[in-house]
């Protein structure tokens, strides 16, 4: 008897879990085309990193980039400043570290192609990463390919 009252147990409570809601969160991050992600940017620069710093917001860290513009290819803002600053989500602050998957990292003297969105006086990468691009010289000094 007591058997077939554990028996029946396990089966309802197998039956209660396989119909409880599995609750998770993630982030799906679709490819984008180039042609979509030039549409979508308000800017897209080619520029050097000067510096970056990381920073304290509310509960997370973020890392500031300042870049130096070389070339505006699109620009939302008229006044196309020389240095702009960047807002990546991760990085270093008050001896704590934010580690987010697949942020793009940049070290000064990086040179970049960057589809940008304008985030107040900041600007975001498009994407998370997708809109960062490192610009390669090649073996010869002069020919430059981007990746």
């Amino acid at each position: 008897m007591k058997l077939k009252q554990l028996l029946l147990f396990s089966i309802m409570l197998i039956a209660v879990l396989a119909c409880t809601p599995q609750v998770s969160q993630s982030t799906l991050v679709i490819p984008s085309s180039l042609e979509y992600m030039a549409n979508k940017a308000d800017t897209i620069v080619n520029g050097t990193i000067r510096s970056s710093y990381g920073y304290r917001e509310k509960n997370l860290i973020f890392t500031g980039v300042k870049v130096d513009v070389h070339e505006y290819i699109k620009s939302a803002d008229p006044a196309r400043p020389a240095v702009i600053e960047l807002k990546v989500m991760g990085g270093e602050a008050e001896g704590q570290r934010l580690e987010i998957d697949h942020a793009p990292r940049f070290y000064p003297g990086d040179e970049v192609l960057l589809f940008l969105m304008r985030d107040k006086d900041k600007y975001l990468v498009y994407g998370i990463y997708y809109g960062a691009c490192h610009v390669l010289t090649g073996q010869d000094g002069v020919s430059k390919r981007v990746v």
